[in-house]
């Protein structure tokens, strides 16, 4: 049964922000249409329609990149010509405001990030640096940062602009990576080089209510401590994700963290550290929690539904070992596998197996018997091999190889999307030593080794005898003349 509804638009136009006004309408900025808006207030069991709003001088804005809504209610919007759009929710009108600094140059940046922090100071991200808006007069303070890395023929591209719980505010730039301002004046940038990462273009940013931000880049996607001021880990399709460029990101009710990217939605669980991916919409621009649903724009549609309503699979509570196979080849029952027989009955109801050292490089496979429309994930291990708990993206299979001789358990378990984890599947496997490593070797070459031993010593002996004799006969003979 299909879980979301989708809005479908007439030709490429992407929604690069999705807003709810104080009345649940729905607002878009699009990248050809100007403004849209929803014909009605959002209801979950609705459809949802859009049309353009505004006048002539408000619909020639054709190409809108961001938007926010402020304490008033009233709703901003930048312009890729640089200038601001305002909704004034009062008496429902419209204005264009051309962005004029306080050395009277008018603003002509692509303006991509709209930002009101915890002090009521308007921010506004363009292509060629940060702007402190006043409201009061329509005026803006371009910000002059002191930092070491910013080149002055490359001034700040912001893209994103977000405030931690520490009340820190943070840019993300497609040109240095995350920004951290320091009292309006210094800015920290360097983050990404610090931790390794090769490319630091940003494309969102969020504040979670963790007190973490997360981190979209166009090569991955992060996970940064204001606490430790630093990047704590980085993730890309090789950790699960299904597309690395982030394009977007949101937090639900639930304090779950979800990402939109190039191939789809993912869901980023923060206890097990695992994606959760939802391929059904792509190219995702932009995204909005509003209730208990989620909003997500791309170039053609807008996509939405409640997290809730997912039914990612039928859940079985117990793994099944289905299958081994000892360098490389599958373990039948009964059949002898260099000089051993290692299996008398299926692996399925067997919870002990010996490999001789020949069978030390073996695999497992295992299965939850049902179906999972590609969400399900197992955890396992090899203890004491493996002391921590891994996540099995690659599939239902598992291999060891060298491993040295000593007794060890495999364990295995179903770990689902709401975090729930299954009874563990355990099996204990013994592999034995090399002929040379056995104690009875050893103690067969500790016992010719004493033989040696007291061979040379008793052959000393022996000479030393011999000598002292020779000895004794030479001084009786000295004597004798």
């Amino acid at each position: 049964m299909q879980f979301y509804n989708r809005f479908y638009q007439d030709r490429h136009n992407e929604i690069c922000s999705i807003i709810a006004d104080d009345e649940h309408y729905i607002w878009l900025a699009t990248y050809h249409k100007g403004i849209m808006r929803s014909r009605e207030a959002f209801d979950a069991s609705g459809k949802i329609d859009f049309f353009q709003v505004g006048g002539q001088d408000i619909k020639q804005q054709q190409t809108v990149l961001c938007g926010l809504k402020d304490e008033k209610g009233d709703l901003w919007f930048g312009n890729l010509d640089g200038s601001l759009t305002c909704y004034h929710k009062e008496d429902h009108s419209f204005s264009v405001l051309q962005l004029i600094t306080e050395d009277g140059i008018t603003n002509r940046a692509s303006v991509w990030a709209l930002f009101l922090d915890s002090k009521g100071h308007f921010w506004i991200g363009t292509q060629q640096g940060l702007l402190l808006f006043d409201r009061e007069n329509n005026r803006c303070k371009k910000m002059q940062f002191k930092a070491p890395q910013l080149r002055e023929m490359s001034p700040l591209y912001i893209r994103a602009i977000t405030e931690t719980n520490d009340h820190t505010l943070w840019l993300g730039t497609a040109n240095y990576g995350i920004c951290k301002v320091m009292e309006g004046k210094e800015l920290q940038t360097g983050y990404e080089k610090e931790y390794g990462m090769t490319e630091n273009s940003v494309r969102s940013l969020l504040a979670s209510s963790d007190g973490n931000l997360y981190v979209g880049y166009m090569t991955g996607f992060a996970l940064f401590s204001p606490a430790q001021n630093a990047i704590i880990r980085v993730y890309t399709t090789r950790d699960g994700l299904c597309s690395n460029f982030i394009g977007c990101m949101t937090e639900d009710e639930r304090g779950q963290i979800w990402l939109g990217s190039n191939s789809g939605i993912s869901r980023y669980s923060r206890h097990q550290h695992l994606f959760y991916n939802y391929y059904i919409t792509g190219s995702n621009r932009s995204a909005l929690h509003l209730g208990n649903v989620l909003f997500w724009g791309n170039n053609k549609n807008l996509t939405y539904f409640n997290p809730n309503d997912i039914k990612a699979f039928a859940t079985s509570e117990t793994v099944v070992i289905t299958g081994m196979e000892v360098n490389n080849k599958p373990v039948e029952i009964g059949k002898e596998f260099n000089g051993q027989t290692i299996l008398s009955q299926s692996i399925s109801y067997t919870s002990f197996v010996r490999l001789n050292h020949a069978n030390r490089d073996f695999s497992l496979t295992f299965n939850n018997l049902s179906y999972s429309e590609g969400q399900q994930k197992y955890s396992y291990r090899l203890r004491p091999y493996q002391p921590d708990w891994l996540v099995a993206n690659g599939g239902e299979k598992v291999s060891y190889a060298n491993l040295p001789a000593g007794e060890y358990t495999f364990e295995v378990k179903n770990i689902y999307p709401d975090e729930r984890e299954s009874k563990i599947t355990s099996l204990k496997v013994e592999i034995l030593p090399h002929w040379s490593e056995t104690f009875f070797f050893r103690f067969c070459m500790i016992v010719l080794a004493a033989v040696a031993i007291y061979m040379v010593i008793h052959r000393i002996k022996l000479r030393q005898k011999g000598w002292n004799m020779n000895c004794g006969w030479s001084m009786k003979y000295s004597l004798l003349l």
